[in-house]
């Protein structure tokens, strides 16, 4: 077949056309071989860092502080009335409270026994203990964290109405009681006579403290 001479100029044309895409394409495919074998020396390696979550801190366990079993622990009735505490370690060991806030001592080694076998005097706060290594070590500690000893427990009639009714709030069933049996000591004294005081007591806890 023959070609005119515009045909012969036109093809080749092409053909350099074709001759330098093929020349680039080799040039390319030469620099990434080049970069990649560049990237995988030793000297050229480039950590990526990766994402490390933030450790949590270790808490030091609380190592319970050991106290003598033979150790007397001053005890304090929280109970609104007469308490009585019979032994189930000790056969005939008892202990009688008369009245609100009377104390005696018990040793260490008979409350270990009562915080199992007797678990409510702790619970519901009718042994008072101020000894916070002894709570501890019974660990009934839990049971006494807003929990009123017997000489700031009538501070509570002092409180206005709102504070009442948060401390109320954070109080035992056993101290509950008790705050209900003491307010109506001191109502019948005259120790209070605010109705401001009554209504929120009586709001607080439920009841009705005086006849109406």
């Amino acid at each position: 077949m023959a070609y005119t001479k515009a045909q012969r100029e036109a093809k080749q044309k092409e053909l350099e056309a074709k001759a330098k895409v093929e020349t680039k394409i080799e040039e390319q495919e030469a620099s990434i071989i080049q970069t990649t074998a560049s990237l995988n020396t030793d000297t050229d390696l480039v950590p990526v860092p990766t994402e490390t979550k933030p450790e949590k801190p270790i808490k030091a366990r609380k190592v319970k502080k050991q106290l003598p079993l033979n150790t007397l622990v001053e005890v304090k009735n929280g109970f609104n009335g007469k308490l009585v505490y019979a032994s189930k370690k000790t056969i005939g060991y008892t202990v009688v409270f008369d009245n609100f806030g009377d104390f005696d001592y018990i040793e260490l080694g008979e409350l270990v026994a009562a915080s199992n076998a007797s678990r409510k005097f702790f619970e519901n706060n009718w042994f008072l203990i101020d000894d916070v290594e002894v709570l501890e070590f019974l660990n009934v500690s839990r049971f006494y964290e807003n929990a009123f000893n017997t000489e700031n427990f009538d501070e509570i009639f002092q409180k206005t109405e709102s504070d009442i009714s948060e401390i109320v709030d954070k109080l035992s069933k056993g101290q509950k009681n008790t705050l209900i049996y003491r307010a109506k000591q001191k109502i019948d004294t005259g120790e209070i006579d605010s109705r401001k005081t009554i209504d929120a007591l009586e709001k607080a806890l439920n009841v009705e403290l005086i006849e109406r």
